[in-house]
């Protein structure tokens, strides 16, 4: 059987370029397809049938695969109670997760792996999982702007926490004692905002074998990694506080305004002050 091609561009949400769907068990068997964007299937209760790249697999309760465009599946919830939620998202998101956290093992999964990657979830991991991708649904009564910024805060939570996170985890449990007690004091605003000499200082190894090594483990620098603190501080202090946007961003330890905002961007797709604005 020839699968249909499903396009973001017809199936998502007016003026949106994503869609988030729940599928219970009086839904159809979806048909065989593959699509020209992403997808997020996150099994919430029960067993799903899910035939995917020409082999029948049962998806369990707590399993959240990311489908690809190159990826030929079709689903059917076997069971009552059953339940999965699909988050769709287009090809730009993706690359756009992919340049920000520069990990190129993951990169290699996604692009050349048999079957879609797919990551276990305990059950909190799924309630906060679930309440997020539920969070994405089109509600009417909602401005477009503030529906696409919940949106991609999500995206990005699920991919970090999930996809990136979850998996070092269980990959980096040999870490040198000395790297993940940096890792942890960098977390520190007081530390963060002092850049990677404080780091180097905390971790009592030069740079260069700070960055090797955290590379390693981690599948990201040292830089890229107090950045990620940084901008998560701005983000918090936009929604949370008063003070002047410069302000913000030179107490986490930035120079530079075109960079703070190109990193900012890159993160949020939006501006600081508009991440203002719609955290309002």
């Amino acid at each position: 059987m020839k699968p249909r091609l499903f396009i973001l561009s017809e199936h998502s949400y007016p003026e949106l370029n994503y869609r988030t769907i729940l599928q219970t068990k009086g839904d159809i068997k979806s048909s065989l397809h593959m699509h020209d964007y992403y997808e997020f299937l996150l099994i919430t209760s029960g067993n799903v049938s899910h035939f995917v790249n020409g082999t029948d697999i049962t998806a369990h309760k707590g399993e959240l695969f990311l489908i690809r465009p190159q990826d030929v599946h079709q689903l059917a919830i076997i069971e009552d109670g059953g339940e999965y939620i699909n988050m769709n998202f287009s090809q730009e998101q993706m690359d756009g997760l992919l340049l920000f956290f520069e990990d190129d093992a993951l990169k290699k999964e996604i692009a050349e792996s048999e079957f879609p990657p797919v990551r276990r979830l305990d059950d909190e991991k799924l309630r906060h999982a679930r309440e997020k991708m539920l969070q994405t649904m089109y509600k009417e009564s909602v401005p477009v702007t503030e529906q696409t910024f919940v949106m991609k805060k999500r995206l990005f939570e699920i991919f970090a926490n999930f996809f990136v996170l979850q998996k070092r985890q269980e990959e980096n449990k040999n870490i040198p004692e000395w790297l993940s007690n940096a890792v942890e004091q960098m977390k520190k605003k007081e530390n963060f905002s002092k850049g990677i000499s404080r780091m180097v200082e905390i971790s009592g190894k030069s740079v260069e074998h700070l960055s090797r090594t955290m590379t390693k483990y981690y599948g990201f620098s040292p830089t890229n990694y107090i950045n990620t603190l940084r901008i998560d501080y701005i983000s918090s202090m936009l929604v949370y506080s008063t003070w002047p946007i410069i302000d913000i961003w030179l107490d986490a330890g930035f120079e530079s305004a075109s960079y703070v905002y190109r990193l900012f961007k890159e993160r949020h797709g939006i501006t600081p002050q508009q991440y203002r604005n719609h955290s309002k």
